[in-house]
């Protein structure tokens, strides 16, 4: 499972560190001892919580320090194949986590990638910036998004700064075109992991700007952004935003944001921005520079927190006489008006996510009557 929020409870012993990481094509989760300073002197369990499902996969030992499963091997799963697994053979870890096949967005739809699109050039203090409608009020917990390195010469990425700006609307903008307005929030290299794909055609390069190179590359990466909670950001459904990525890189090497299959609403933009109000330009693809340029990226997030019972939306998650209210209006009076976020008015947890008169009596019950909580979202 690469994403690293799934790990809970991590049994470590004193002094040691741990760390989820891709080394090659295989996914590792490693404890280490970087100082060599507390050294097991015994047997000892190393164990961490995943709910997803698991399977049978390898283990190692190594003198590295530093957490590489190849340097140093001492010792692997390959040298005791004729004992059990679970006792020094094969140990348990976590499936996978895999891009699904539909996703469970928070936007207009998903701006999926063009395998024979463009790479466009993010590298700070370059930043692009396209918009989308929040379909779901909500929180914005996870961002996806695809790019790659020119030539296919896979760089060194330190982070993202990724931002959430409001939206100037094309006929309010002195430019003509649509653009980002105000900054409302910005993530200064979020934990991020990434999953290398290969194109079945060759991609192209673009210097908005400047020029570009056609036929460069195959490969380009997925890059998941899973935000801890403390950072998640609050989206009203029909809500036009921006989101801006640019990319921080080792010794000038070349990322660029991947274009779009998919396009709504207006143009894509870039800027230069080091900290005075950007100037932004609307982009179209290359050679011929009439068709609009979008870019590759999927906002999602369950809109339900923690608890049930927040069926107004409230952005401060307070479960009152309103959230009674908004359920009575949509189970009882016309039109019917349906909660901002369906799965927080499930509050007796039902299974199947029915909402009825069962919910409204678990929550006259917590609010008035026994005070038992509602429960917990799907």
């Amino acid at each position: 499972d690469s994403l690293i929020t799934n790990y809970s409870n991590v049994v470590a012993p004193v002094g040691w560190t741990y760390l989820l990481q891709k080394v090659g094509n295989d996914w590792w989760f490693c404890w280490c001892n970087p100082t060599g300073g507390n050294p097991i002197t015994s047997t000892y369990r190393f164990q961490f919580d995943n709910s997803n499902p698991s399977v049978w996969s390898d283990w190692r030992t190594t003198t590295d320090g530093l957490c590489n499963p190849y340097t140093g091997i001492a010792d692997s799963a390959e040298n005791h194949s004729t004992e059990a697994d679970g006792y020094g053979y094969r140990v348990h870890v976590p499936r996978l986590w895999e891009e699904p096949e539909v996703w469970d967005h928070k936007m207009h739809f998903p701006q999926l990638p063009d395998e024979a699109g463009w790479d466009v050039y993010a590298v700070y203090p370059m930043f692009l910036a396209d918009d989308f409608m929040c379909s779901e009020n909500g929180y914005i917990k996870d961002i996806h998004f695809w790019g790659s390195w020119l030539e296919g010469n896979q760089g060194v990425l330190y982070g993202f700064l990724i931002g959430i700006w409001s939206d100037i609307p094309a006929e309010q903008s002195h430019t003509g075109y649509s653009m980002p307005g105000e900054l409302l929030y910005m993530w200064d290299s979020p934990p991020f992991m990434w999953e290398p794909i290969q194109s079945p055609t060759r991609e192209g390069f673009f210097w908005p700007g400047e020029g570009y190179i056609d036929d460069d590359h195959n490969e380009y990466f997925r890059y998941d952004v899973f935000l801890d909670s403390a950072q998640w950001f609050h989206q009203d459904s029909g809500t036009i935003y921006w989101l801006s990525i640019s990319a921080g890189v080792v010794d000038y090497e070349s990322w660029g944001w991947k274009s779009s299959q998919d396009h709504w609403n207006d143009d894509a933009v870039w800027a230069w921005w080091t900290g005075l109000d950007p100037l932004w330009y609307d982009m179209y693809e290359p050679p011929d520079y009439t068709q609009s340029l979008d870019l590759a990226f999927v906002i999602t997030g369950d809109c339900c927190i923690g608890l049930t019972g927040n069926v107004d939306d409230d952005p401060e998650h307070l479960i009152d006489i309103a959230d009674l209210t908004a359920l009575i209006s949509y189970l009882f009076i016309p039109p019917f008006t349906p909660p901002a976020c369906m799965p927080e008015a499930n509050v007796d947890g039902d299974p199947d996510g029915i909402v009825d008169i069962g919910d409204l009596t678990a929550l006259i019950d917590y609010l008035f009557i026994t005070f038992t909580p509602p429960a917990p979202c799907l």
